[in-house]
């Protein structure tokens, strides 16, 4: 038998807090091969702001989607090499 968890608001923020630390350990290989993309660090910012109050989690959901959509472009482009690995395992913020 499956075991349902059932996560509170604080529950929520914590793992927030972790997955964005987690993103952010990753987060300089996807800057070295796209300089102009600030998604998925907007998207970092964002689920530490929500995490803390700062935002409202619809304003954040979009910076999460705007930072797969990132993922999703770069995994379109360049399927074979290591950078791929680390984009598809990023943890899904707020999702």
């Amino acid at each position: 038998m499956d075991k349902v968890i059932k996560f509170n608001e604080d529950d929520h923020k914590s793992l927030t807090l972790w997955a964005t630390d987690c993103a952010e350990h990753v987060l300089p290989y996807f800057e070295t091969e796209y300089l102009e993309d600030n998604r998925p660090r907007k998207a970092i910012e964002a689920g530490r702001a929500w995490a803390h109050g700062e935002m409202t989690i619809s304003e954040a959901r979009i910076a999460a989607f705007a930072a797969h959509a990132a993922a999703r472009s770069a995994n379109h482009i360049c399927r074979s090499c290591p950078l791929h690995v680390q984009l598809v395992t990023l943890p899904p913020l707020l999702m």
